[in-house]
């Protein structure tokens, strides 16, 4: 406690001007609330206690996404004007796809800030989005591939094939890249399973693979029997044709 010594019906003349970090200083007033000032006149004939009036000062704080985007519109992300030692009071909340929005931090990136937090940053501040990325709980065929029947010896294609993700904070993405599928060709012909991998997570569709369409069919061996008197039933024993499809096989079929 700084003291002065005063005299009666004078002037207080010059007081100090302290400093308190985060306020200003709003002047010296006495026990009853009265300001006394350079020129207040000293009216009390004991000892006085002048107590400081501290005024908080505002600070502007701004929002670093840092990748994520506004998630609550309603909410502004430009900036707010807060009160130092007062409460931040209702703080935005950003998304971030594939991840957790897990709080606002100083730029120090150890001090979390909530809508309780006390400032205590004595100018302006800018609070960093903090985030933690998902884990994915699941993933399934989104949209089946638009090719779905293939001839044998086909390639697998994967146009128009997505899968939905989920994540265990309930959030949901659609994949179209980053997996891989398995097999990439049809070697046998019937209903094939496609499996889909991502992340470590399988997901699977099938496809139906038939021969290619047959464009010739031409002999291959003559029948055993080529001759015949005129009421003889034809005997095919031996006869072979060769079948050829659009995929490039062959058959021959007896």
């Amino acid at each position: 406690i700084n003291k002065k010594t005063v005299t009666f019906d004078s002037k207080y003349g010059s007081l100090p001007k302290p400093t308190r970090e985060g306020y200003t200083f709003g002047g010296w007033f006495t026990a009853d609330g009265k300001e006394v000032t350079y020129s207040t006149i000293v009216n009390k004939t004991s000892d006085i206690m002048l107590c400081a009036k501290w005024i908080p000062n505002e600070y502007i704080v701004n929002f670093n996404l840092n990748g994520g985007t506004a998630g609550d519109t309603n909410s502004s992300y430009d900036s707010i004007v807060v009160t130092y030692g007062s409460k931040y009071g209702t703080l935005p909340t950003p998304l971030k796809e594939g991840y957790r929005f897990s709080g606002w931090y100083l730029s120090d990136g150890t001090t979390k800030i909530t809508s309780d937090s006390i400032v205590q940053t004595a100018s302006d501040h800018t609070l960093v989005a903090n985030w933690t990325e998902s884990l994915i709980s699941s993933v399934v065929i989104g949209s089946l591939p638009n090719k779905t029947e293939y001839v044998l010896g086909e390639s697998l294609k994967t146009d128009g094939l997505t899968l939905l993700v989920t994540f265990d904070n309930g959030e949901t993405a659609e994949i179209t890249e980053g997996y891989t599928c398995e097999p990439l060709k049809f070697e046998s012909t019937g209903s094939s399973t496609v499996k889909v991998s991502y992340e470590g997570f399988e997901a699977q569709f099938k496809v139906t693979v038939t021969k290619g369409l047959p464009i010739s069919i031409s002999i291959n061996s003559l029948p055993d029997k080529t001759k015949y008197n005129v009421g003889e039933t034809f005997n095919p024993n031996g006869l072979t044709l060769l079948a050829e499809y659009s995929d490039g096989s062959e058959e021959r079929i007896s």
